[in-house]
């Protein structure tokens, strides 16, 4: 485990629940500390070794990363022939999320048409950004708010923003989102600019998308 711990670095604690097959030889300094090296890259590797070949399993966050546990194995097994199911995927820190979905559709990024629920074509590709990064995070639940500017009564904007947050709700939902959704209309209110300009009433014919903290 001293090796292990050389591999893995300081700042790491080790929980030593490992065992001990009878007959077994062990492995050496060596190759306890190239593992550690490859679990301080890939904390949730997974490695078998059969005496011929070496199977990874688990997840990298680059493509560096793979090749780092690929080189640590490889020093741990040397001549052993590699079998890689090792998945390239970026870790994300789901505390940021809400934060990073804010920028991406929290400030009037999510547009339609006048008097309708027809999204425009970069509402469309923002509301694309937002699922993939909640699909990183599918527990985080959020709330779709839909708006719509003065033009019409308060009645006809009420039902009109609801229909705007339905629509964007639906939109998640067919680009593979499974996050608990609901969605919420408020009609006219909350403005980000103002109505008296056919700019200001554009902004505000919108949709948000917004995450619990």
């Amino acid at each position: 485990m001293a090796a292990v711990q050389i591999g893995l670095g300081p700042e790491i604690t080790i929980n030593d629940l490992s065992t001990v097959t009878p007959g077994s030889t062990g492995i050496s300094p060596q190759t306890a500390q190239a593992l550690g090296t490859a679990l301080a890259v890939a904390p949730d590797l997974r490695i078998s070794f059969d005496g011929l070949t070496a199977t990874y399993a688990g997840t990298a966050p680059t493509k560096q990363a793979e090749q780092a546990v690929l080189a640590a194995g490889s020093t741990a097994y040397p001549g052993a022939s590699v079998l890689n199911h090792l998945n390239v995927t970026a870790i994300t820190d789901c505390r940021t999320l809400p934060d990073r979905l804010a920028s991406t559709v929290g400030s009037g990024q999510i547009r339609f048409s006048y008097g309708s629920s027809d999204l425009s074509k970069a509402g469309e590709q923002a509301i694309g950004t937002a699922a993939t990064i909640l699909r990183a995070c599918p527990e985080i639940r959020v709330t779709v708010f839909g708006y719509a500017d003065k033009s019409g009564s308060t009645e006809s904007n009420l039902a009109i923003s609801k229909d705007r947050a339905e629509v964007v709700a639906s939109r998640l939902r067919k680009q593979g989102v499974t996050n608990p959704i609901r969605w919420q209309g408020r009609g006219s209110n909350n403005p980000i600019a103002p109505n008296s300009s056919n700019p200001g009433r554009i902004a505000n014919r919108r949709a948000t998308i917004v995450a619990e903290k």
